[in-house]
């Protein structure tokens, strides 16, 4: 609930007392656990933790893997399986932000990631800001406001396309960073005189 309002870190607070990567009771009840891995990552996300974000969301996507096989409660797999698909939009998001988190996600995780959302992956690593807004308003929680839901929702997309904007910057610093990098090995390198033949 309190992710939906949105205050995030409170969200966080309150799960203090459950150690979500314990085996228990809590993982049986898969619903419970599902729905708290995606607002639990979603949380992480929001506050600029993306490692965590992404080790939440993976556990969570690995979870669902689990019980397509052996589900015992078939009439509650395309719940879980929408939810499945929002956690790899967010991880999608997390790693178009913040390139280099591969290591961070399982390989069937990362292969089902590639066969999703690899295209729009690529796209918004360019800066394509309507696939950001796409993937956001499909996996974003539905907000809970003081009367408009919008309104809610608006305030977090504004924060987002902050985050967005924050993030763009730096694949151009990346490529300034390596240009003049390459300048300066360039320039540091001892000009060797030209060897002539002998004169024979």
């Amino acid at each position: 609930m309190q992710t939906e309002r949105p205050d995030y870190e409170g969200a966080l607070a309150a799960l203090d007392a459950i150690d979500l990567d314990k085996e228990g009771l809590f993982k049986k009840i898969s619903g419970a656990y599902v729905t708290t891995a995606y607002h639990v990552g979603f949380s992480y996300f929001m506050l600029g933790r993306y490692t965590d974000a992404i080790r939440h969301l993976n556990a969570g996507i690995q979870y669902i893997d689990r019980l397509k096989f052996g589900a015992t409660r078939p009439h509650a797999l395309p719940l879980l399986l929408k939810r499945q698909d929002q956690m790899y939009a967010l991880t999608a998001i997390i790693m178009a932000l913040v390139p280099g988190q591969q290591h961070l996600v399982d390989e069937s995780v990362s292969l089902g990631l590639h066969q999703k959302y690899s295209a729009k992956m690529n796209r918004m690593a360019e800066g394509t800001l309507p696939v950001f807004d796409e993937l956001f308003s499909y996996c974003c929680p539905k907000f809970i406001g003081d009367g408009d839901n919008h309104s809610a929702y608006t305030v977090q997309y504004k924060l987002f396309l902050e985050v967005v904007a924050a993030h763009a910057i730096i694949p151009k610093l990346r490529g300034y960073f390596e240009m003049y990098t390459l300048s300066l090995i360039h320039i540091s390198e001892p000009t060797r005189p030209e060897r002539r033949g002998d004169g024979v």
